[in-house]
């Protein structure tokens, strides 16, 4: 019997893993700068080719468990509103032992939405529905979310979920070049999360 695919439910989404036929809804999300400007990670500009290269290399994280950068899929319509990732280092095949341990445990939640569909909930909700993921399938530990100072939608969802600051003032070097960006980055422990777990 072929296995299911791959799929997260929640109310209004379905978040699946990247296909080919999203490299055009990649190249929409992270070439607008109104978007990209609020993520250190994202060149820009973004082109086709970049959404392209995006995608390929989510499939292959997927493939060795290494990352789920899943398509947050509207339920009425179909429509590609953004993304929601989780990022498991100790699984990347590129770490070191040394790396690997340190990870060990640890995921690193991200988002994006499209501005069309700003306002809407869906980072919440896509966010929430992989944390569930994280610490309920794949039991890991901690999980860490990053922010900016001038982001403060991005910082409203990671605060919702019950992420606390454990580094202020970060400052990052956007990929995309121009001044140093400062954000914080958040944590949230299993065990605050599961009850079975708590004190």
């Amino acid at each position: 019997m072929t296995a299911a695919p791959f799929a997260l439910d929640t109310p209004r989404l379905i978040l699946r893993p990247l296909a080919d036929e999203d490299v055009a809804a990649i190249h929409r999300l992270y070439a607008d700068w109104d978007v990209a400007k609020t993520l250190s990670r994202i060149d820009h500009p973004f082109t086709i080719d970049a959404a392209r290269r995006f995608v390929a290399e989510a499939r292959a994280a997927f493939a060795s468990g290494a990352g789920y950068t899943l398509a947050m899929v509207e339920r009425d319509g179909g429509a590609v509103v953004g993304i929601v990732s989780l990022r498991v280092p100790s699984a990347d095949p590129a770490a070191t032992d040394e790396e690997r341990a340190a990870d060990a445990g640890l995921g690193i939640l991200g988002y994006a939405v499209a501005r069309p569909h700003w306002r809407r909930g869906f980072a919440s909700e896509g966010a929430r529905r992989m944390v569930e993921f994280a610490f309920a399938d794949l039991r890991l530990d901690r999980l860490q979310a990053s922010a900016l100072r001038d982001n403060p939608a991005s910082r409203r969802v990671i605060e919702r979920l019950a992420f606390a600051v454990a580094e202020a003032g970060i400052v990052e070097e956007p990929r995309y070049g121009g001044p140093p960006r400062v954000g914080d980055r958040f944590v949230l422990w299993r065990r605050q999360t599961d009850p079975s777990r708590r004190r």
